[in-house]
């Protein structure tokens, strides 16, 4: 899910459905590119993301570590 805190800004927040722990988070930071206008965020199969930001779409990618 895409969602903003005062703390870090806007960022991209991963969940496990089971648990509800948080298993990621992409932090874009307080500038306005990382507001995902109500978008549908699209994950690659690689597990990068699609996110279609005020800014125009652009391909996030996710390290896996």
């Amino acid at each position: 899910m895409n969602g903003y805190s005062e703390a870090d800004g806007w960022e991209v927040t991963g969940l496990d459905w089971k648990t509800g722990e948080t298993v990621h988070r992409t932090i874009f930071g307080h500038s306005n590119l990382g507001n995902g206008a109500y978008a549908i965020i699209e994950a690659f199969p690689n597990g990068d993301l699609l996110f279609n930001s005020i800014g125009g779409p652009f391909r996030a990618t996710i390290a896996n570590g």
